[in-house]
């Protein structure tokens, strides 16, 4: 279904799509550790009503907290729950402030990761590959055979 059979105009389409694009650029050029903070104040700057900033608000919460029932799958538990707090951080500095920090703290957190991993041999880093794939194998194994005597009525 295209957005004309939708019964949406084409300027409010390609409308939203220039001002994703714009706000994603400026999210992206805003250097580490202010862009949730940056992304606040453009909202809080447009002066939107009670009720936007509760809906926003409360979707984003919403999506947090079913990031969080989906932690234990595997799948996208974790970028659902940093979507959901994307959203809160649009209306509440505080969630914005906490939001910079821990881009802050995984930023340099991946840095030194990628830096100790480039300073290993290829044998520690083929170590380390088999290690993580082996402990991965083994508790898929003991997941699926708790499940399974669960459905089996042994647990």
């Amino acid at each position: 279904m295209t957005i004309r059979a939708a019964g949406l105009p084409f300027a409010w389409h390609s409308g939203m799509f220039r001002q994703f694009r714009t706000l994603s650029h400026e999210f992206r050029k805003a250097p580490c550790g202010e862009r949730f903070q940056r992304l606040y104040h453009r909202r809080e700057a447009r002066q939107c009503g009670p009720i936007t900033r509760s809906f926003f608000l409360g979707t984003g919460l919403t999506i947090m907290a079913l990031g969080l029932l989906l932690m234990p799958a595997p799948g996208p538990g974790t970028v659902v729950l940093i979507i959901g707090a994307a959203i809160a951080a649009q209306e509440s500095l505080r969630v914005a402030r906490v939001m910079d920090r821990c881009e802050s703290r995984l930023t340099d957190s991946v840095r030194r990761v990628l830096q100790w991993w480039r300073s290993r041999s290829t044998g520690a880093k083929a170590l380390v590959i088999a290690t993580t794939a082996g402990s991965t194998a083994w508790l898929g194994v003991a997941g699926f055979r708790m499940v399974a005597s669960i459905f089996a009525g042994e647990f």
